[in-house]
């Protein structure tokens, strides 16, 4: 989809040098856009999310209220920052994109100082979110 998004940008450019038609050029660069991204739906599905990594000293606190408010199991994992060199915990959860709002808020509620990290996901799979075909049988 973002290839041929891409070709068809080209296209346009030199359309639009061609024909000196701004406004034709706007409507197409819209329709383009709309159908890569249908493209891009139906080649690698709606099942995409947000992975926030959250590295805090309130682990505790951050991952009950995460599941208790949204109901998302949270993972914890135990870092040392390169630099300062202090022990810490970094929480790693999966969400749908709606979701990661209402994460980023819980976190500088419960902990300003903690360093968030979110990411695009392009799949999913697993309790909550799509089921793996494989475990259904």
């Amino acid at each position: 989809g973002r290839f041929i998004l891409m070709m068809d940008g080209a296209v346009i450019a030199f359309a639009v040098l061609a024909y000196r038609n701004l406004e034709s050029a706007l409507y197409s660069v819209v329709t383009i856009y709309v159908s890569s991204m249908v493209i891009d739906q139906l080649l690698y599905g709606s099942d995409s999310g947000k992975l926030i990594f959250v590295i805090t000293k309130e682990a505790d606190t951050l991952s009950d209220a995460i599941f208790s408010q949204l109901g998302r199991g949270v993972t914890r994992m135990q870092v040392v920052g390169g630099y300062t060199r202090t022990e810490r915990t970094m929480l790693l959860c999966a969400v749908r994109r709606h979701e990661a709002a209402k994460i980023h808020a819980i976190v500088r509620k419960l902990d300003p100082q903690a360093f968030l990290i979110v990411s695009d996901v392009g799949e999913i799979i697993g309790e909550g979110f799509k089921v793996n075909a494989e475990n259904e049988s």
